[in-house]
């Protein structure tokens, strides 16, 4: 799940994992006995589904609650994980429906609330602050794919959770709904499943549907003892990543013991990162710790990673810190995509002192492009004095390239500014360049100012091409104007050969005019 985890905003773009005809033709196979222990319900699934369909996949699945926040849902097949917050709405039936044949309802929210809350969460994040979703019962599907004879209760070769307000494409095969459970019931069965599992994926995703609880007495041990084992790593980092889930001072003392001792790197990445999905101010204090004092580069870059997750001025004191005193550039860099993305105004004025003051342009272009996305009223100014006033070149280019590609401030005006006043010939070139992705009327007015007025012939012959690469071919009458008419007869020979090039009707009847004028 590590790689694979997405964490998005707008549960809708969940409609890309379904397809039109999901869910028509499926069939749902309930417990005889609903008083029957969850084991055993279990073993009469696996066994209905040798008598009856020993040849086909077929699912089995269960529910547990759990307490999440009003707006927050799981969707995962087992190859895609996706965490997510916010309003859904889909046209498919959620499972909550196609398996106990009734609405979802376990939030207990009206729908009107779930939107007033999902928009204060989500202006809470533009702020840049860490959401405080109220906590509310929510159920969770398990549920486990089978090949043909399956007996054992580890032979599941695929393993989904999703909430039960969500939709899930079962593909037709059958589904053994054995209930709702307690927490209490699953846990050990699941245990048992993980101690049955031969495959390593099998066991990797079996931690995932152990650490979904929230037992955190049960839960936390069991992640415990998986970390201190001879696992592989890769079920050892499953482990890791899943206690960060559970929002207990235990578990933030294993992650940090995990991270300073375990032997593999990517296990000790992982309980890094994982420290930053608790809200617990010790694990924030034991990330400030690993990003400023740890010898591991890695380390110090996952935990300044985690702690944009942190608002408030101790973690914006430690990333700017970093920025500025790491011996690693790749560091310093994460520190600055980590102070962009609070999105509050500290961080922003932190940003700037970076782009002012620092003395790789890597870092101060990293700051640049992490100031554009604030969208602030001064940010059209700061772009303009960098375009002229900082040291190196490329980070003068950037500013230029991200007034054009972001819309910020009036680009024209700074363009042509650049372009008649800049004392670099190659910013002047690279304002040249980008202005042809303006507004066509205007930015033909500028090159051709340029062509008729500039001293340097390299900047002239540089708009003659960008006359020719405007999108739909709006230099083209510019250029013919030019090769019919420019003083300069070089300029117009040049005009004339671009001309040639391009693929317009309009100038090839000028080519045939001027062809038969000389």
């Amino acid at each position: 799940m590590k790689s694979q985890s997405l964490y998005l905003y707008l549960i809708t773009i969940l409609l890309i994992f379904l397809s039109g005809s999901l869910f028509s033709q499926q069939t749902i196979k309930t417990v005889p006995d609903a008083n029957t222990a969850f084991a055993e319900k279990w073993q009469w699934a696996l066994q209905d589904a040798e008598k009856t369909s020993p040849n086909r996949e077929f699912w089995i699945a269960t529910s547990i609650t759990r307490d999440m926040g009003v707006d927050e849902f799981i969707w995962s097949n087992g190859d895609i994980f996706a965490y997510m917050h916010g309003h859904h709405e889909s046209d498919q039936p959620s499972l909550s429906l196609i398996l106990k044949k009734q609405p979802d309802a376990s939030s207990g929210v009206s729908e009107a609330e779930q939107l007033r809350m999902a928009a204060e969460n989500a202006l809470q994040e533009a702020k840049g602050l860490r959401a405080t979703r109220k906590k509310v019962p929510q159920e969770i599907a398990l549920m486990f794919q089978y090949r043909g004879k399956s007996k054992r209760l580890g032979d599941a070769h695929n393993i989904a959770i999703v909430s039960m307000a969500l939709p899930f494409d079962f593909d037709r095969q059958v589904v053994y709904w054995v209930g709702h459970v307690e927490q209490s019931a699953s846990l050990p069965v699941f245990k048992r499943m993980y101690a049955d599992a031969r495959k390593k994926r099998q066991r990797e995703q079996l931690i995932s549907i152990i650490g979904m609880h929230d037992n955190a007495s049960e839960v936390i041990p069991f992640l415990d003892e998986v970390l201190k084992s001879d696992e592989t790593a890769d079920v050892r980092e499953e482990a890791a990543e899943w206690l960060g889930w559970q929002q207990d001072v235990r578990a933030v003392k294993i992650l940090v013991r995990t991270a300073r001792e375990d032997r593999s790197p990517d296990v000790r990445e992982e309980a890094v990162e994982a420290l930053g999905q608790s809200e617990l101010p010790t694990a924030e204090t034991a990330l400030i710790s690993f990003a400023t004092e740890s010898r591991d580069v890695d380390i110090r870059e996952s935990a300044v990673e985690a702690l944009a997750h942190y608002p408030g001025e101790k973690s914006l004191t430690t990333l700017k810190k970093v920025v500025f005193e790491d011996p690693k550039v790749d560091v310093q860099e994460e520190a600055v995509s980590a102070i962009a993305y609070r999105k509050d105004d500290a961080s922003y004025a932190t940003l700037k002192a970076i782009l002012e003051n620092h003395r790789r342009p890597d870092v101060r272009e990293e700051a640049l492009d992490a100031l554009a996305s604030y969208k602030r009223s001064d940010l059209p100014g700061i772009l303009k004095h960098t375009a002229f006033n900082d040291r190196d070149e490329d980070v003068q280019e950037e500013a230029i390239e991200l007034m054009v590609s972001q819309e910020i401030g009036d680009p024209l005006s700074t363009l042509t500014s650049v372009i008649r006043t800049h004392p670099n010939p190659e910013i002047k070139e690279t304002a040249v360049e980008v202005l042809a992705h303006l507004a066509a009327d205007k930015a033909v007015a500028v090159l051709e100012e340029t062509i008729k007025d500039s001293d340097d012939r390299k900047l002239k012959l540089n708009a003659l091409n960008m006359l020719l690469e405007m999108d739909d071919n709006a230099g083209i009458p510019k250029l013919i104007e030019i090769g019919k008419t420019h003083q300069d007869r070089s300029i117009r020979k040049r005009a004339i050969m671009l001309l040639g090039e391009a693929e317009d009707p309009r100038a090839i009847d000028a080519l045939i005019e001027i062809a038969g004028a000389e």
